[in-house]
């Protein structure tokens, strides 16, 4: 059976927006921005801390070399080390080395 033939295409329903809140969002003003003096102040103050903390933890570092070395106290030079590990024994070195 064949269909019947319209002489009118057929209308096809129009698309409507329609918003689900009935109110739009109101957004935060955006910040301003600091002055370009105050952006370069914060960046040097920064780097003059990190240098700062730098320089203090090697200072630290260079005072503890000497606390925690039990091998070469403050004002000792020694070449050759103090121990020798022979299996699980340390014996000590004399000074001519053997």
């Amino acid at each position: 059976m064949a269909l019947p033939m319209c002489e009118e295409p057929p209308v096809r329903p129009t698309l409507t927006l329609v918003a689900s809140c009935p109110t739009p969002l109101l957004r935060p003003p955006a910040m301003a921005r600091p002055p370009a003096a105050v952006y370069w102040f914060r960046r040097a103050l920064l780097a003059g801390v990190l240098l700062l903390l730098l320089w203090a933890s090697s200072l630290l570092a260079a005072k503890l070399h000497w606390t925690l070395n039990p091998e070469n106290p403050v004002g000792h030079t020694q070449v050759e080390p103090a121990y020798v590990i022979v299996g699980d024994t340390a014996m000590p070195l004399s000074s001519y080395g053997q």
